[in-house]
């Protein structure tokens, strides 16, 4: 190799491994420089064949380089001195794989080509300068990698005009990774509302999962894990089954309880999903957050009445004391006391009419030592009751035979304001 192209490689693989996020405008001013002068001395001071030949080497390519950082400038130079190149190859009838495509979709060390890093990194005008040169849009990163395409680095980049980009350009917006994850999916678990919401409205499958070596998770479920509220109430919007299991037969709920997603399960539970799920051991999801010390979790799950809180209290007792015990503590003593009408606020009837249609799941009922329940929670409350022959009775059965006329008149309206009505034939 040159003495000089020599010198400057050696300058350049500094950049080779570097971060983009740690590119600094100093940087740039340095990789530019040095990139045109690669160029210089590539186009002025080497024979054709030999300089063909240095750019199509596989793992330190300037291709690859200019690609990363966006140096579209220089790119453009470089696919100018290559199709130069190449037209006068073809003019002395040289070999036919000296094609624009042979450079522009030569792989690196990691197995990378240009378009993959211009997607990922989303410098959009060169993605469109190499797809013009006959980049492959469909090419796939190594196994190692997962076999990802450019389309998926941009979604999980946030890169929507290049995915879009690559869609125009004939990308199939189903594509799968190794993994089976869709641009959909990926979008889902970075929780990229815009590109959930785009890649929707143009007809993406929802309802695509991964494979089973993967759990078979689905968008939703991805989401959920990431505790991305906003794209699952969207996926939820679009139709998506919230009760749909991964293979280990886990819904999106229990991921998000597992998570530790407070916002989720509020806006899975308000929109319906089942909350009697279970793991394979039969533990619901009470314990689940209590067994892993979520306390935001646990106390979400507790404000919507959710959960079997004696058994998990019993299972917690011989704990060490800590907040997860404290919690469980606290919510069975006040509801304890609310069973036996003891320690009620003097505006109790008051809280039950402040719910309104609108905020169920918000308006919160507060007891003391700062229990809280929302409409769902106080209507699913239950006790023993009886001296004899104990059954487990609700609030509102409880005010209809103390002749607590007021709370079960407010309670009874609740029930229906919330669709839980029924008429009981017991009272």
């Amino acid at each position: 190799m040159h003495p000089e192209l020599s010198k400057i490689t050696n300058n350049l693989s500094q950049y080779s491994e570097k971060n983009l996020s740690k590119f600094t405008k100093e940087n740039r001013n340095d990789l530019e420089n040095l990139v045109d002068n690669y160029i210089d001395v590539l186009t002025k001071k080497i024979e054709l064949e030999e300089a063909k030949n240095i750019l199509k080497e596989s793992g330190n390519n300037i291709l690859h380089i200019t690609a990363k950082f966006g140096c579209t400038e220089q790119i453009k130079k470089i696919l100018e001195f290559i199709n130069n190149s190449v037209s006068r190859a073809k003019s002395n009838d040289s070999s036919p794989d000296s094609t624009i495509q042979s450079y522009v979709n030569l792989r690196d060390s990691i197995f990378f080509t240009p378009l993959h890093y211009a997607a990922k990194n989303g410098w959009t005008d060169i993605v469109k300068i190499l797809i013009a040169n006959g980049a492959d849009i469909n090419v796939k990163t190594s196994i190692k990698d997962r076999e990802w395409m450019p389309i998926h680095y941009c979604a999980k980049n946030n890169h929507l005009e290049i995915l879009k980009i690559l869609l125009d350009s004939g990308v199939n917006k189903e594509a799968k990774t190794a993994f089976g994850l869709t641009p959909l999916i990926v979008a889902a678990e970075f929780g990229h509302l815009n590109l959930v919401k785009f890649l929707l409205t143009i007809g993406a499958n929802k309802n695509a999962v991964t494979i089973e070596e993967n759990h078979s998770m689905n968008a939703l479920h991805y989401a959920a894990v990431g505790g991305f509220s906003d794209v699952v109430l969207e996926l939820i919007k679009a139709g998506m089954n919230k009760e749909a299991v991964t293979n280990s037969d886990m819904t999106a709920l229990y991921l998000a309880v597992s998570s530790g997603s407070s916002e989720v399960i509020n806006v899975l539970l308000k929109n319906g999903a089942k909350s009697n799920v279970t793991s394979a051991a039969g533990y619901d999801i009470l314990y689940l957050a209590a067994s892993k010390g979520k306390k935001s979790v646990l106390s979400t799950l507790l404000k919507w009445g959710i959960g079997d809180l004696e058994k998990a209290e019993k299972i917690f007792k011989g704990s060490p004391e800590n907040e997860i015990t404290e919690e469980l503590g606290r919510y069975k003593k006040a509801i304890k006391n609310l069973f036996a009408l003891k320690n009620l606020p003097e505006n109790f009837s008051q809280m039950l009419r402040s719910f309104t249609k609108q905020n169920l799941d918000e308006n919160l009922i507060t007891l003391e030592n700062n229990v809280s329940f929302n409409a769902y929670g106080i209507l699913g409350l239950r006790q023993e009751h009886g001296i004899f022959s104990k059954e487990k009775i609700s609030l509102t059965q409880l005010a209809f035979k103390k002749g607590i006329s007021d709370i079960f008149d407010q309670l009874t309206n609740l029930e229906k304001l919330t669709g839980l009505y029924k008429p009981d034939t017991s009272f």
